[in-house]
């Protein structure tokens, strides 16, 4: 019962907008087909159908056969364009003063029965606006929602509903501020292990491995191979959230392309991972962290062959 009136409620609270969308911007809006809704026009529907609502205007259903003389009265008017060859009756739904519609869905007696009506936002397309809007208890249900969220908000950023959106903007700034800082910490650490491996004393190392938990969006892989300087050291580094190996991260190879051929795939599966490489690069998106050990020992495994069929 409760679903049923509800349905019935947004049924006849669209009836009742989009004939007052029709009434009083007829030049431009004909079922709301516009490029564009303004807030003042919004605003101006929603107070009308509302004030519509607390006059408890009337809403009735009757039903005509295709020749009752009523159906071309202006009362009717909703029948006009239907086909000459129409059998059967005709139902329509008339809301006092407003409109009359050929309708076959639920309707409510009268438009008190809406409570309600709010509208929330316009999704503008090509040719047309979809307006959203809510009606009888979904407003009360969305205004329940929007003060539970509000008293959350109020214990995070320690402030009242007025200062919400001044304090989200200062923590925007700053994380923005923090953001710069760990990138700018990140690229530096990325340098110095690199200038680790390019000043190493000779012989070169074969591989080198590292594993990061800066964060998947972190540059730091990319600082870090791009400042390597060494063509013939194989690199496999790791970049995560955390150290406990449940969440996603990047995975990212260089190193000679045979090499890489070699040990793209392997490396990639064994941490779970989705990717590609060509040529001297092999880049993946990772969920199995916890698996690196695995992987080296394979890089150390693929090396120590090599070396033994010199």
């Amino acid at each position: 019962m409760e679903r049923r009136f509800d349905h019935m409620q947004q049924h006849s609270g669209q009836h009742l907008i989009t004939a007052i969308f029709d009434r009083e911007f007829e030049d431009s809006y004909v079922d709301l087909d516009a490029k564009d809704v303004t807030r003042e026009q919004l605003d101006k529907v929603e107070r009308i159908c509302n004030q519509l609502i607390v006059d408890c205007t009337a809403v009735s259903v009757a039903v005509y056969q295709p020749d009752d003389p009523a159906l071309k009265s202006d009362v009717t008017r909703a029948t006009r364009g239907l086909p000459e060859d129409v059998s059967g009756p005709l139902r329509v739904v008339t809301i006092d003063g407003i409109e009359s519609n050929m309708c076959c869905g639920t309707h409510v007696r009268n438009l008190a029965q809406l409570q309600a009506i709010k509208f929330l936002n316009v999704e503008k397309g090509k040719a047309k606006c979809l307006v959203h809007f809510l009606v009888g208890g979904r407003v009360l249900r969305k205004l329940t929602e929007c003060y539970d969220r509000e008293v959350q908000f109020n214990g995070l950023l320690n402030g009242g509903a007025p200062s919400h959106v001044d304090l989200l903007r200062k923590l925007q700034t700053t994380v923005r501020s923090v953001q710069k800082s760990s990138r700018k910490m990140s690229s530096e650490l990325a340098q110095l292990e690199a200038d680790k491996i390019n000043q190493a004393p000779d012989p070169k190392p074969k591989f080198y491995t590292v594993h990061r938990t800066d964060g998947p969006d972190s540059d730091y892989i990319n600082v870090f191979l791009r400042c390597v300087k060494l063509p013939e050291c194989f690199l496999f580094v790791t970049n995560a959230a955390d150290d406990t190996g449940k969440g996603a991260g990047q995975m990212a190879l260089q190193g000679r392309p045979e090499d890489i051929a070699a040990l793209g795939d392997p490396i990639c599966a064994l941490l779970e991972g989705k990717g590609n490489g060509k040529g001297p690069r092999y880049n993946a998106k990772v969920n199995k962290l916890k698996e690196i050990d695995q992987c080296r020992k394979l890089i150390e495994e693929h090396f120590r062959d090599a070396e033994a069929e010199k």
